[in-house]
């Protein structure tokens, strides 16, 4: 019987999670799967009609499909044409749902058509590692049979990895990376500045702010989360690294005088989120195994915030004011 799979797994994401979505391709071609990632087949598709290539990809010539979900997955022009071809694939293909697997990277809800059955995990529960093994799991449920590359593909993959961490050292060493990060930052802030207005406006909770070009606070109620970059403090874009720390009690901003009469506020966690790129030079900042957009950090710093808040209120520490 002919096998009419030629890709074992098909990997859709928004263009914010491509990174995440190399990371899951590399790893998954190392250890001998074929995986299509739109990134890695632009050269394929520009030779083709580009939305057949997709739509093929995830209604039939894949083993299994991977959707990394968050919103606006499935409203974007080529989510939604993925969107489309997973669900006639389940639902008027026969094939049920066993070949899609969707790995939620944070808690927005899942589409409404999305059944209740085993075809999800949370990527913060999970991590990289435990994802990466349960994709293949259910790869080799589908029949995938893990073949390690030959050394040709190793030294053809090889070489595209050294390619790409000459092209990122180049980048982080040239003004137009010197020039990215001066946006990154701004974004970050502006990104801030921006959600704590419309939690304000939604919820009527006041958060001030106090900044400049290097530092942003937040603070209310007696606790205060703190962003500083070392942009203006190193040589190079990659060096500068952004800084979160959370802080029980009112800190003081940039520009800011005073004292504080009950003691310096105390530092209940720091985070640091250091520059990189994706592997078209677009800026991230990296998480642990993640890369965040500029926009993800910024709501990451305001959740921080909140999370702080929801403390103050059930009594967790002393409220410090200066």
């Amino acid at each position: 019987m002919v096998d009419e799979h030629r890709i074992d797994v098909a990997i859709s994401f928004l263009a914010a999670d491509e990174p995440l979505a190399i990371q899951l391709h590399n790893r998954l071609v190392a250890d001998g799967l074929s995986v299509f990632v739109y990134s890695k087949a632009q050269e394929q598709i520009a030779g083709g009609d580009g939305t057949e290539e997709f739509r093929r990809a995830f209604h039939q010539d894949s083993r299994i499909a991977v959707v990394l979900y968050r919103e606006p997955w499935g409203s974007t022009p080529w989510t939604r044409v993925e969107q489309d071809a997973v669900q006639e694939r389940a639902l008027k293909g026969g094939a049920g749902w066993e070949f899609l697997l969707f790995v939620m990277l944070n808690n927005a809800k899942p589409p409404a058509w999305l059944p209740e059955v085993r075809i999800r995990l949370h990527y913060a529960e999970y991590g990289f590692e435990q994802t990466i093994g349960a994709i293949k799991n259910r790869a080799e449920r589908a029949g995938s049979i893990f073949r390690p590359i030959d050394a040709i593909a190793q030294a053809q993959f090889d070489a595209a990895e050294a390619a790409f961490l000459t092209r990122r050292r180049n980048f982080f060493d040239s003004k137009e990376g010197g020039d990215a990060q001066k946006q990154a930052v701004i974004a970050v802030f502006g990104g801030v500045q921006g959600l704590c207005e419309a939690v304000r406006q939604t919820t009527g909770q006041a958060i001030q702010l106090v900044g400049n070009d290097m530092q942003l606070v937040m603070r209310a109620d007696g606790v205060s989360v703190s962003l500083t970059s070392a942009l203006q403090q190193i040589n190079r874009a990659q060096d500068g690294a952004m800084v979160l720390r959370e802080h029980e009690g009112h800190v003081l901003g940039p520009g800011e005088s005073g004292w504080y009469g009950n003691g310096e506020p105390a530092t209940l966690g720091e985070y640091r989120f250091d520059p990189e790129v994706a592997q078209d030079l677009s800026w991230r900042w990296k998480d642990g195994d993640r890369l965040l957009t500029s926009e993800q950090l910024a709501d990451s710093a305001v959740k921080r915030m909140l999370a702080l808040l929801r403390r103050a209120r059930a009594g967790d520490f002393p409220r410090l004011r200066f």
